[in-house]
């Protein structure tokens, strides 16, 4: 029988900055080694979580003070801007603390060649209370690549309360419960910012209505935690996904005026009532209350009203539901969830932006309604997301040896779907990835090139017109073409205008760099002019190519949708 890498991890006994790993192979290879901790400084265990955490093009996301110097110090920012190799930075220096001797490091390069299939590689980690739990074990990188990242292998972070699962039929349709509690916020300082969430939900209704006879989602009218019960305690069909899409974050809740406030404060930040120490800091959801008005809801809380449902799925679009810290796994709502018995939680661990959320949602439901498993489900999700989010979504399982890959759902054969199907599905989960990429390329361009084609047209003597142009680019083309195309990783959907990519994005780069030294009406800027628009025509033309092969896909996999 396969099974999984293991990889357990535990503190070292009367040793506070020292841990150990234990590597355990399908065929019960093994080693182990001890290590030292790594991060343990306060101000550079900021820096890292803030670096990781961050959004490079909102700036109200970055570090400041001391956790900013600090970034800058150890080179995750550089010349005042988060630097583009971070993650790698975070990943190559975890693995270089983790995997500390050419010994384990081998045992451990062994095991994923070795694997035929995508290895799974189980997180085990044994000691409560450590930094173990909130390290970024997604961005693992070796010096040569992420670990995670794509096909190379799949990480699961496994809680240990192993029970057999047996995998829930989809006799007709995939039942999904779908709650978006969006309430007002703006009583915190740092959601003031946030843009009204009212009419911007998840995708996961569009594909009720895409595929009418695969999915059959219940959307709830009224998004409060007693509605999301009522709902489970009364229906008469199973449940198989309860997604919940509202905002999350994680410290401790004021007994007082039910203020959530951040994890290193001693006082409440709105009624000013000293922290007592039974005030532990954990992860919360943002649900509405009866009133309408915020209100915050922990993982016991909601677990309790999940608990032995028979549902084998709970995913968390929100910020933080995945993220660990202080005495246990179970102190985030994915690990609470875990505890209270559902076999699957996909969550976030750091922060989401809404369209990597939506991205996300629409790959994993497609796999899953092809019956992929869980752990597959989340790794084409994954390569479907940009380089800055790649890794925020976290899996945890506590399905037994048997079943490592999480597979909780059996579609049946009269929905017709096979081997093949499967397959498609996943061409066509990457064939919309290059759809919505090229699509958000084509917006960026769209404003310089139409700055561009006045300088072209008109005179612009003192290269003001070009200057913007320059600066649109900049600001709207780069930080999109960070994602060419290592972003897309693409497997399955491939014609050979895919192959240039490479190129395309050097494109980009190059293009910056001559806005910036070329002048109004010279020879060089017509070429770069040029080069700008037929850039926009490749990328028009994968455009097309990708909505026909979504379109026939869709025919092969749902006739007569």
């Amino acid at each position: 029988m396969a099974r999984p890498i293991e990889l357990i991890l535990d503190k070292e006994e009367d040793e506070l900055d020292k841990a150990s790993i234990r590597i355990i192979g399908p065929n019960r290879e093994s080693a182990t080694e001890s290590f030292d901790l790594i991060w343990r400084d306060k101000e550079i265990w900021e820096a890292v979580f803030l670096s990781a955490e961050l959004n490079a093009r909102d700036r109200n996301t970055w570090p400041t003070g001391r956790a900013f110097k600090k970034a800058t110090e150890i080179g995750l920012f550089d010349k005042g801007r988060p630097a583009t190799d971070r993650l790698k930075i975070i990943g190559q220096k975890l693995y270089g603390a983790v995997f500390c001797t050419q010994e384990i490091r081998s045992t451990f390069d062994y095991l994923l060649l070795q694997s035929d299939e995508i290895p799974i590689v189980e997180l085990h980690i044994q000691a409560s209370g450590s930094i173990l739990q909130a390290y970024p074990w997604e961005l693992l990188h070796n010096g040569q690549d992420f670990l995670f990242r794509g096909r190379r292998a799949i990480l699961v972070r496994h809680v240990d309360l192993r029970q057999s699962v047996t995998p829930v039929d989809l006799a007709e349709m995939l039942e999904v419960v779908y709650i978006a509690p969006r309430p007002d916020m703006t009583s915190y300082p740092k959601y003031e910012s946030l843009p009204p969430h009212t009419s911007d939900r998840l995708p996961v209704e569009e594909l009720s209505r895409e595929y009418p006879n695969v999915f059959n989602v219940h959307s709830l009218p009224v998004n409060t935690l007693d509605a999301l019960h009522n709902h489970l305690k009364r229906s008469e069909q199973a449940t198989h996904v309860v997604h919940i899409d509202t905002h999350g974050d994680f410290g401790w809740l004021c007994d007082e005026c039910r203020s959530l406030n951040t994890p290193g404060s001693k006082i409440c930040f709105t009624c000013k009532g000293p922290r007592s120490p039974d005030h532990k800091s954990r992860g919360f959801l943002a649900f509405e209350a009866s009133s309408g008005e915020l209100e915050w809801i922990d993982g016991d809380d909601l677990g309790l009203r999940l608990h032995r449902r028979g549902i084998p799925i709970a995913v968390l679009s929100a910020c933080k539901s995945g993220f660990v810290a202080g005495r246990s796994t179970f102190n985030s709502v994915a690990g609470a969830l875990i505890k209270q018995g559902i076999p699957a939680v996909i969550a976030i661990q750091l922060s989401i932006d809404t369209q990597q959320s939506k991205k996300l949602s629409a790959i994993l439901y497609e796999m899953l309604t092809f019956g992929a498993p869980l752990t597959e489900a989340v790794a084409e999700a994954r390569i479907g997301l940009s380089d800055e989010s790649w890794y925020r979504p976290v899996l945890y399982l506590r399905t037994d040896i048997d079943n490592y890959r999480g597979n909780v759902l059996q579609p049946v054969t009269s929905m017709g779907r096979s081997l093949d199907s499967y397959e498609l599905a996943k061409e066509l989960a990457e064939w919309k990835v290059v759809h919505h990429e090229c699509q958000v390329l084509l917006d960026a361009i769209d404003k310089p090139l139409s700055s561009m084609t006045e300088c072209y047209w008109k005179p612009d003597p003192d290269g003001a017109r070009l200057n913007v142009a320059g600066i649109e680019w900049r600001e709207h083309c780069m930080p999109q073409s960070k994602d060419i195309p290592s972003g897309w990783n693409l497997r399955y959907a491939q014609i050979p205008i895919i192959g240039s990519l490479p190129v395309q994005a050097s494109e980009f780069r190059d293009i910056s760099r001559e806005l910036m030294k070329v002048k109004p009406s010279s020879d060089e800027f017509r070429k770069v002019y040029g080069r700008v628009r037929e850039l926009r025509g490749v990328l028009w033309r994968l455009l097309t190519v990708a909505d026909d092969r979504i379109r026939k896909l869709i025919d092969l996999l749902h006739p007569g949708d």
